[in-house]
């Protein structure tokens, strides 16, 4: 018969007792980190990411400021008083929000199956069946794509609805519009939509515009002044024949369906030049094609760096291009060399001929 085990000393009692303290510690620390990742937003609600100070009305409820991490729920607003917001839906899809300025107030908006913009800025990121209201005008964002779709919707006065990537449906008073990337459509006050959408207008200090748009704002303010710099070189007259821009720009060369008629539109020199280099750098659809959609565009009242995101032109090659005509035009034309007279050279002029009355001298 053996002899009873000694019960553990003291000292054998902390060693056991450490290491299950310290496996507790890291079975929290696992089942945390796995509840965090799999913490979802409540239905037709979001999680909350907050910059600055922000605040939430419950139904029937006061204003809780809220952190980050916070749920908000359908019938609560969100009202963004410094910063920003970012509510990440339940449904997939993304809302931010920010702070009031000087042009418009400070976002609030009402989650829902249909979240409602009631006042301010919204910057809306998702894919098809994101949907949004503001002033019973109802915002659609279009099929994914390649990227998602990016659409700014501020509501004032009246409701503008701006399309940084993808599309968008706008319904409003019974009409629909569709409103494609690079472009923005208003609604009056009386809730109609305007016929036409228009060139998507930007603010170069913006922060959304910046997000999406940097480049393209960039490319714009330096072929803007590319154009003004050529025209001001040839005059509002000059630069008015095929063969003058081919020269400029030797990609046209080797486009036969540029004629003279794509120069017969009143526009200034430099235009046509920066239209005809994102022309000839973009490759979807023919030259013709091509050449309508760069210049209807532009006509519209688009920016440069609009045109040319609309065209998917890479902006390196049109800067060298536009920079390249630019080294052409402005040397100096060849001097020309004066004819040499037919026949030999007279080595001496010819003596006068005598007169009557005169005697040559010998």
């Amino acid at each position: 018969m053996s002899s009873p085990a000694a019960p553990p000393n003291p000292a054998q009692w902390r060693v056991r007792a450490l290491g299950v303290l310290t496996a507790m510690v890291l079975l929290a620390g696992v089942v945390a980190a796995v509840g965090d990742d799999d913490i979802e937003a409540p239905a037709d609600g979001a999680i909350v990411e907050v910059d600055g100070r922000s605040t939430v009305v419950r139904v029937g409820g006061q204003p809780v400021a809220l952190a980050t991490g916070d749920q908000v729920r359908a019938g609560d607003e969100v009202i963004v008083e410094s910063g920003t917001i970012v509510l990440r839906l339940a449904g997939g899809g993304v809302l931010e929000g920010r702070a009031a300025d000087e042009d418009i107030d400070a976002t609030r908006v009402v989650m829902g199956a249909v979240p409602e913009l009631v006042a301010g800025d919204l910057l809306v990121v998702g894919g098809n069946g994101l949907d949004v209201d503001a002033a019973g005008t109802v915002v659609a964002l279009g099929p994914s794509g390649a990227t998602e779709n990016a659409v700014r919707i501020r509501r004032g006065l009246s409701v503008l609805t701006g399309v940084y990537r993808g599309a968008a449906l706008v319904e409003s008073a019974g009409q629909q519009r569709s409103v494609p990337a690079l472009r923005q459509i208003g609604i009056s006050s009386i809730g109609r939509p305007a016929a036409n959408p228009d060139p998507l207008a930007y603010d170069n200090a913006d922060r959304w515009d910046l997000r999406y748009l940097g480049a393209a704002i960039d490319l714009g303010i330096a072929l803007d002044r590319y154009s003004r710099s050529f025209t001001a070189n040839v005059g509002p007259n000059g630069g008015r024949t095929t063969a003058g821009y081919e020269l400029l720009l030797p990609r046209l060369a080797g486009e036969p369906e540029f004629d003279a008629a794509d120069l017969a539109a009143p526009r200034d020199p430099g235009d046509v030049l920066v239209g005809a280099a994102i022309t000839v750098v973009a490759r979807d659809g023919s030259f013709q094609d091509r050449w309508n959609s760069v210049f209807e565009f532009r006509d519209e009242g688009a920016a440069w760096g609009l045109v040319a995101l609309d065209q998917g032109v890479d902006e390196a090659p049109v800067l060298a291009d536009v920079e390249q005509a630019l080294s052409i035009a402005s040397r100096p034309p060849a001097r020309e060399v004066a004819t040499p007279p037919l026949g030999p050279t007279p080595t001496s002029p010819p003596s006068p001929p005598a007169t009557a009355g005169t005697t040559a001298t010998t």
